[in-house]
């Protein structure tokens, strides 16, 4: 009787340190999500800020008025060189979302997508 209850005491053990480990590997997966996306709200954020600057500077070049609305494809040549590949050549931001038009004189906005998958990270 007293070599059963051991191995039942084994295996008892084993099933902890397995959940145990379940445990940990979740909640680390989930860790690096969360890093993740804080990593890619950064990035789009600071990408705002560089079309923006496109937009202004496509408006003065085009002679654009205030509230006019200005396509990736004529602010996209005002993007700086360091810009992100993504950025320059597809218009995407870090989540995959379009930046598309924007409008002159306003604060660049990001893709709803992309404002959905930030969640509470966006502003």
């Amino acid at each position: 009787m007293g070599t059963s209850s051991k191995r039942g005491f084994v295996t008892l053990d084993v099933l902890w340190i397995i959940l145990l480990l379940i445990a940990c590997t979740y909640l680390s997966v989930r860790g690096i999500e969360l890093v993740d996306r804080r990593d890619k709200a950064d990035r789009l954020k600071r990408e705002l800020v560089a079309i923006g600057a496109a937009v202004e500077a496509a408006a003065a070049e085009e002679g654009l008025g205030s509230g006019t609305s200005v396509s990736f494809e004529r602010y996209s040549g005002f993007l700086e060189e360091r810009a992100a590949k993504r950025l320059r050549l597809e218009g995407k931001d870090p989540f995959g979302g379009s930046y598309g038009d924007q409008v002159v004189g306003e604060a660049p906005v990001p893709d709803p997508s992309s404002i959905e998958a930030m969640g509470e990270l966006w502003k």
